[in-house]
């Protein structure tokens, strides 16, 4: 979800200010979620993509599994999105847009490429959730006071992060003179 603005925008031809700004908003947005996170609990988007998601599921899997369930590992995920993201800006843009683009076999390779990339990250959601599994009585534990608490830790914990991002993101941004429409 994350990483998904900065790769359809390199199938186009741009300067890289469009770029810079979509970064910026991006930024933006990871702040805005995790004070959001921190005050109500899990964002808003998370919480409608989840309850859309598990209406989705078969009947017997939805009485198995709660909605919360999917929302916490939709969480998990949207936050994880965020690390890959700021840890590795470009993945889904070197490894998925500029395979494609080589044109010949990358036409194929590309769109394969970014199911792994997917898969690689549902993946990584799933051994999150089972290295939380080896607590035992203690996960559960904590697990049952359900999504909120946890959604509110992780929001408290995100924002200095988050808050340093988009600083760090506006000095750039304003060192490489995107923000001198705003200084005169």
């Amino acid at each position: 979800m994350v990483n998904i603005g900065p790769m359809i925008m390199s199938f186009f031809p741009g300067d890289n200010d469009l770029r810079t700004w979509l970064d910026l908003g991006l930024l933006t947005w990871f702040f805005t979620a995790a004070v959001r996170a921190s005050v109500v609990g899990t964002p808003k988007e998370i919480e409608l993509f989840a309850n859309k998601l598990h209406g989705f599921y078969s009947e017997s899997f939805r009485n198995w599994g709660d909605a919360e369930d999917v929302e916490r590992d939709l969480l998990i995920g949207f936050w994880m999105g965020w690390f890959i993201w700021l840890a590795f800006p470009a993945t889904l843009t070197q490894g998925v847009t500029a395979t494609t683009l080589t044109g010949g076999l990358g036409y194929a390779l590309g769109p394969l490429f970014l199911i792994l990339h997917v898969m690689a990250a549902g993946v990584l959601t799933l051994l999150i959730r089972f290295i939380a599994s080896w607590g035992g009585p203690i996960s559960r534990a904590f697990g049952s006071f359900g999504s909120q608490p946890f959604s509110q830790a992780l929001g408290w914990a995100l924002i200095p992060i988050s808050l340093w991002c988009l600083i760090n993101g506006v000095f750039y941004a304003n060192d490489i003179g995107v923000l001198s429409v705003f200084n005169g």
